[in-house]
C-alpha cells in the first residue's frame, strides 16, 4: 500500500513512475482470498478491520468511493473458554473470576482489559500530556522492556501478578506478544483502547481498496518482478530484478528509489554500495521482528452461528485454534457464510503451521 500511495501521489505531480512487484497482485498485506469459496464470497487473510483512526487510510477509501460497512469486532455475546469453563463475555465482564486464574488478592474482581489498562494507563497519560516531549522520555526509560517484563516489574505503577498476565494474554488473545517489545505493543494497545473505538471493513473486501489504484497506475505496475539489487549510483540508481516466471533479467535507472519492501525481505537484496544504508539501518533490517500467524477460513451452508446469537463478535480460548472471528457482512441473510475459524500467531502459528504440512 505504502508503494501504491507514493507511486499515485508521485504520478499526480508529474514525475514518471514504474512499480516493480514480485507476486501477480497488488496490495501486500491486504490479500482478500475469493477462489475457494461460492457465492462471491472470501476471506480476508490480510489486513480484516480498519479502526476509525485510521484517517488516511478512510481518506483514501472515501475518495475512491467505496462502500464500508461496521466490523463487529466484539459483541457482549462474544465466547470465552479457559481453563474448561465456558462463558459470554458479558457474564465474564460481571464475574471476572470465573476462569480461576491464579490472580492476587488486590487483583480479583478486575477483567483481563481493567487490569492492562491499569498496568499501562499511568505511561499513556503522561505521553498525553506533551507526546512530542514525552514520546522520547519513554522510549529512553522503557525501550529496554517487554510487554511480560513491564507487566512483571512496572516502573510507573503496581506490578501484575503472573495469573494476572496469564489472564491478560488469554483473555485478549496476547499470547506470543507480551516477549515483543513493550514500546511497540503499547503503540498498538493505545489504539485498541481508544474511547468509543469503532472498526469497518469495505463491502465486497478489503483488496478492492489497493485495485482503485490500477486505473492510475496499470501502465505503471510490472507484475511478477522480484528485485535482486538496487546500486546506488552517483546521481542515479539502478534497480536490478528477475521475472518470476520466465526469470528473465530486467534493469532500470532512475532519479530516486523508494523502497516499501518488509525488512524480512529486503535483507535479500544487495545493497551497493552498503554504505548508502546506515549501520543503524542494516541492524533494524537484519534483526527487526515480523510475528507470524495463520488464519484459517470454512465456508459452511448455513449461518447456523447467528441461530446462537452471534452476529459478528468472536470466540476467544485456550484450544490450539485459539481465536474465531464471525463475520459482520451479510447478517440475517440466508444461505452460506465464511467464519475465520482459527486465528493464531507467534508459538500458535508454528504449531498449526507444521500441522498443515
Amino acid at each position: 500500500m505504502a508503494g501504491l500511495v507514493a507511486a499515485s501521489l508521485l504520478k499526480q505531480a508529474g514525475h514518471h513512475v514504474t512499480i516493480l512487484e514480485a507476486s501477480e497482485r497488488v496490495g501486500g498485506r491486504i490479500y482478500t482470498l475469493r477462489s475457494d469459496f461460492r457465492n462471491d464470497q472470501y476471506l480476508e487473510a490480510g489486513a480484516m478491520r480498519i479502526p476509525h483512526t485510521h484517517q488516511l487510510t478512510l481518506e483514501y477509501i472515501q475518495k475512491f468511493n467505496l462502500p464500508l460497512h461496521p466490523f463487529i469486532n466484539s459483541t457482549p455475546r462474544d465466547i470465552l473458554y479457559f481453563r474448561g469453563v465456558k462463558a459470554r463475555l458479558s457474564e465474564y465482564e460481571r464475574h471476572p473470576d470465573l476462569f480461576g486464574f491464579p490472580v492476587a488478592p488486590h487483583e480479583r474482581g478486575k477483567t483481563a482489559s481493567e487490569l492492562l489498562q491499569m498496568a499501562i494507563r499511568p505511561v499513556i497519560q503522561f505521553i498525553e500530556q506533551n507526546p512530542e516531549q514525552h514520546w522520547p522520555i519513554v522510549i529512553e526509560r522503557l525501550d529496554r522492556y517487554s510487554l511480560d517484563a513491564y507487566l512483571r516489574y512496572n516502573p510507573f505503577g503496581l506490578p501484575l501478578s503472573v495469573g494476572a498476565i496469564d489472564m491478560i494474554k488469554a483473555v485478549l488473545s496476547l499470547e506470543g506478544f507480551p516477549e515483543l517489545s513493550f514500546l511497540e505493543m503499547l503503540r498498538e494497545l493505545m489504539v485498541l483502547f481508544t474511547p468509543n473505538m469503532r472498526f469497518y471493513e469495505i463491502s465486497g473486501g478489503n483488496d478492492r481498496l489497493p485495485k482503485a489504484f490500477l486505473p492510475q497506475l496499470k501502465n505503471e505496475i510490472l507484475f511478477s518482478h522480484k528485485v535482486q539489487k538496487i546500486v546506488q549510483n552517483q546521481n542515479t540508481v539502478t534497480v536490478h530484478a528477475t521475472h518470476t516466471k520466465i526469470f528473465q533479467p530486467f534493469q532500470i535507472t532512475a532519479d530516486r528509489v523508494i523502497v516499501t519492501i518488509p525488512f524480512s525481505v529486503l535483507q535479500f537484496v544487495d545493497i551497493e554500495p552498503r554504505h548508502s544504508f546506515s549501520e543503524n539501518k542494516w541492524k533494524a533490517i537484519r534483526e527487526l521482528h515480523y510475528a507470524g500467524s495463520t488464519k484459517t477460513g470454512i465456508q459452511f451452508k448455513t449461518r447456523f452461528w447467528e441461530k446462537e446469537g452471534m452476529f459478528g463478535g468472536k470466540t476467544v480460548s485456550d484450544l490450539p485454534i485459539t481465536y474465531t472471528q464471525y463475520p459482520s457482512q451479510g447478517i440475517g441473510t440466508a444461505g452460506p457464510g465464511v467464519v475465520l475459524a482459527s486465528y493464531t500467531w507467534g508459538r500458535r502459528h508454528r504449531s498449526l503451521g507444521q500441522l498443515r504440512r
